[in-house]
């Protein structure tokens, strides 16, 4: 190839020919290279399918196919993307939506790798203190000097010398034994069991830890015996480079040193009586020493962790023990004292760095965390030109500045991934992406704008632009408005979603929406924002300032207090109010910018105080005083007090939990359809004839599933070398079912023929049946109806499951006085999705439930009932209430006050 046609390929786009996985409809599509596209569309209309089942699939092939074979089987490679062609594409970096809840271990540290080069940092250039006289540990002994100072220790005493040679590590460790055996030490003790090195030792297993010592010897301390414990201390030393470890007993028995008889007494000795020594550094005036550290003394999840917490910065607490789920889990335990949260074990706080110890920086905001960094590099190892502390400070404060320039400096090191709002589990996610320069890289991400209030939006914004300047190419599944005027071209599938959605119905740059308005639901909104945007100014201009909600809410409350739930002095992480209230029986929205504290408001303090309010409610609703005070065995959580709820006040949350990943988890089996479909299918004449019960038509049993392919329909093939592929079942070509149950019929149709039709199909045919209807209905009114029934759960697009999940809580009757909190129920919806959302809600909060939601989208404000604006940054700069009231009350707010909010800059800007 000559070089003009090179130079002439590296200009051209990525082109996708003939795309139809799943329900793509063969599509052709291009990408610009080095420009941002935004992919858009209604839920289930195929854009995650286009983009990471095709687009990010091929691409990863591509890679894997330039590895050797043996590589290859090391990888997962997924299957290949369903596609005629796929050209221009280069090595791709992608965000995909993480629906897996994070560990109860994993912290803003462990997530950043900054807890890792901490760890580093301490351990190699950390100065170590004796925890008892504040000495540094650093005077190289001889062996006598050392059983001189051991001898003043345990005059008379019976001690028994250990070197230490493995802690906690994995392997066979047979150089080791051997060297002890031919040294003649007596015994070994393996993970705190007493072994005689003359007899047969365990098997050791390469995938388990050890912890081991070896006996030199046992001697009972006096003059006569010294020469033989310098000898014993020097052969420990040689044999753990260094470092001994001394077991002694007050009262010493008769048996003779060096006796290995008493496995049980010297094991009941080493837990209780050890002690650790150095020759190559020690206290001068205890001969205290530090073991040989590494990075695993310093990190919660290995050596370092709290004895007390193990780890977990967290104690189980009594008084606020409740049963909770999912991401409420922080608030179900207290905040472990002796590690402040920390996790790290404060017996290595005498080892600092600057006069820091690790506790104290995992205690630090990340904002006040770079300023101790770059003062770091005014210690004295590197004023001496130390080359390896200067790497490792280099790559921390790259690090920190990565968090930092998303706007998550107000985070500690310490905090919980569980404890975060999803807005900044987001950006810590893409921290790890976006602030990386490189160039000629495909980017694809999905959903960077979830869980962001528009300000934080801005700030991610302008990382992603600075990665398309660097010359990269960005491919983005997003509905926010904002990316969709920010993007050089927006690509938008449809019409509908599931059988309906698949084709490209608009391809266009943002400039072009106009042209496009009749054909293009995407341009038609952009269109019409900008009118509103122009328009704005005429409107809502009837507001006085008499009316400044500001001024007149607490006199709502006193007028009808029952209209309101109440909050008092709010005082939890950051949170710092006088009262913060809820309007009952209708749509409260909580918003502000991400760290603001909304997260902990609702599903802190609300939540967790109205469900301890449901725990107590039935000894309460016992007592045959009904005019108890409703404080009586209870405690609000958060705050001082909560006012205003009735004895049947009930509280719901919709968490983030992700859908079933089971292979027969499905719409079906998720909206609970398919117990009654059982029922209904084993009452039928046809298959009582059979004798077959509700559980032959269940895909969890083998007695009516398919037994070759388990009841999934396809069968799975792994290749070393190869991508997996799938086959369809020969056995029961996809319909999942064995030839019995498929020959019995409801109105025509085998329950393999329903899980292949839609939720709405199966609707109409169930339409008289009233169990199954009522399952079903909630979806509908959601605009799932082009779900397919028996689809596989993990296929589903994340705003499919987020409806889904909330579909669940929507089939129950809508209660008076049931309080419903959802954390951003818009997530992952197209405005056209939104539109089914609200129409639910509102119809629940007219039927008495009251709805709290976490959420920041434009709509969802607009139709709010009562809003409450947090601001006014991350961090201790949040957690203040700056708004509360109705809408047409946070407009009068804004003209009085525009710089006040940043949401209602957002929602009313153009209007100032």
């Amino acid at each position: 190839m000559c070089p003009v046609d090179i130079a002439k390929r590296t200009h051209e786009p990525i082109r996708i020919r003939g795309a139809s996985a799943h329900n793509l409809k063969n599509i052709d599509v291009d990408f610009e290279l080095s420009k941002i596209t935004v992919v858009t569309g209604v839920s289930g209309s195929g854009k995650s399918t286009l983009v990471f089942d095709t687009l990010l699939t091929q691409a990863k092939h591509h890679f894997f196919s330039t590895l050797p074979h043996f590589n290859r089987g090391l990888f997962h490679m997924g299957e290949p993307a369903r596609a005629d062609n796929i050209s221009g594409l280069s090595l791709a970096i992608s965000l995909e939506q993480a629906e897996t809840a994070p560990s109860s271990r994993a912290t803003v540290a462990t997530l950043t790798n900054i807890g890792e080069l901490l760890g580093v940092l301490w351990s190699r250039f950390g100065l170590q203190y004796c925890p008892t006289h504040h000495e540094i540990c650093a005077t190289n002994v001889s062996s006598s000097e050392m059983a001189r100072q051991i001898m003043r220790d345990y005059a008379g005493c019976r001690v028994a010398i250990l070197a230490p040679i493995v802690e906690n590590k994995m392997g066979l460790f047979r150089k080791e034994i051997y060297r002890a055996r031919a040294e003649g030490c007596p015994q070994m003790v393996i993970n705190g069991q007493v072994y005689n090195l003359a007899e047969t030792l365990p098997e050791f297993h390469l995938r388990k830890k050890y912890t081991i010592k070896i006996v030199v010897g046992q001697l009972i301390l006096s003059d006569h015996t010294f020469e033989e414990l310098a000898e014993q201390i020097y052969l420990a030393s040689t044999l753990a480079s260094g470092y001994i470890e001394v077991s002694a007993q007050e009262q010493p028995s008769d048996t003779q040193s060096g006796d290995g008889s008493q496995e049980l007494e010297l094991a009941a000795r080493l837990a209780h009586h050890l002690r650790k020594y150095s020759l190559s550094g020690g206290c001068p005036q205890c001969g205290f020493s530090w073991p040989a550290l590494d990075s695993r003394y310093f990190s919660q999840n290995s050596l370092g962790r709290c004895p007390e917490c193990d780890g977990f910065g967290t104690l189980a607490d009594d008084a606020s023990d409740v049963g909770v789920d999912g991401h409420l889990y922080q608030h179900r335990y207290g905040v472990c004292n002796h590690c402040d949260g920390t996790g790290l074990n404060p017996d290595l706080d005498p080892i600092t760095l600057s006069n820091h110890s690790l506790r104290s920086l995992y205690l630090m905001e990340i904002d006040e965390l770079a300023h101790v960094v770059a003062g770091l590099a005014e210690t004295i190892a590197v004023t001496e030109q130390n080359d390896a502390l200067w790497l490792v400070l280099e790559e921390l404060k790259h690090e920190v500045a990565r968090v930092k320039q998303l706007g998550l400096g107000h985070l500690s090191l310490s905090r919980r991934i569980l404890s975060l709002s999803h807005g900044e589990r987001q950006r810590l996610r893409l921290s790890g992406i976006l602030t990386e320069p490189l160039s000629g890289v495909l980017y694809v991400l999905d959903e960077p704008s979830q869980g962001l209030h528009p300000a934080d939006l801005e700030v991610i914004w302008g990382n992603i632009d600075y990665l398309r300047s660097l010359g990269n190419t960005i491919v983005i599944v997003d509905h926010d408005e904002f990316c969709w005027q920010q993007a050089d071209h927006i690509v938008e599938l449809g019409p509908g979603g599931g059988k309906d959605g698949g084709a490209i119905t608009a391809s266009f740059k943002p400039s072009q929406a106009a042209q496009w308005r009749e054909d293009s639901l995407t341009a038609r909104i952009l269109c019409d924002a900008a009118e509103n945007a122009d328009n704005n100014t005429h409107n809502n201009h009837n507001s006085s300032i008499d009316e400044d909600s500001k001024v007149e809410l607490p006199e709502k409350e006193e007028s009808n207090g029952a209209e309101f739930i109440s909050f008092e002095q709010v005082k939890y992480r950051h949170l710092a109010m006088d009262h913060v209230r809820i309007k009952q029986a209708a749509l409260n929205v909580v918003c502000g910018v991400s760290g603001v504290g909304k997260t902990s408001l609702v599903m802190g303090v609300i939540a967790e105080s109205l469900r301890r309010w449901q725990q107590v409610q039935p000894t309460r609703s016992q007592s045959a005083t009904a005019q108890e005070s409703p404080q009586v065995a209870y405690k609000a959580f958060g705050c001082s007090s909560m006012t205003g709820v009735d004895v049947d006040t009930r509280v719901v949350v919709v968490d983030r939990k992700p859908l079933g990943k089971s292979s027969v988890s499905m719409p079906a089996t998720y909206l609970g359809c398919m117990g009654s479909l059982r029922d209904l299918y084993a009452a039928l004449s046809s298959a009582q004839l059979a004798g077959l019960t509700r559980q032959h038509f269940s895909l969890m049993h083998d007695l009516g599933r398919c037994s070759v392919c388990g009841g999934r329909g396809y069968i799975k093939h792994e290749m070393k070398f190869l991508a997996p592929t799938r086959e369809v079942c020969p056995e029961c070509h996809g319909q999942r079912y064995q030839e019995m149950i498929l020959g019995i019929h409801y109105k025509s149709h085998s329950l393999a023929d329903l899980l292949a039709l839609s939720l709405q199909e199966v609707a109409e045919i169930f339409k008289a049946h009233r169990q199954i209807s009522k399952c079903l209905a909630p979806a509908l009114s959601l605009g799932l109806g082009y779900l397919i029934f028996g689809q596989p759960s993990r296929s589903l697009s994340g705003g499919e499951a987020q409806r889904l999940k909330l579909a669940t809580y929507l089939k129950v009757k809508p209660k008076h006085g049931e309080v419903l909190i959802i954390d951003e129920p818009t997530r992952g919806l197209h405005h056209e999705d939104v539109k089914y959302l609200m129409r639910s809600l509102k119809q629940m909060t007219d039927h008495g439930t009251t709805i709290v939601l976490v959420e920041h989208h434009s709509e969802v404000l607009k139709q709010g009932d009562w809003l409450i604006d947090l601001g006014y940054g991350g961090g201790r700069l949040g957690g203040q209430k700056i708004f509360e009231g109705e809408l047409s009350e946070f407009h009068n707010f804004y003209q009085h006050s525009p710089e006040c909010s940043l949401t209602a800059k957002h929602l009313f800007g153009a209007s100032s």
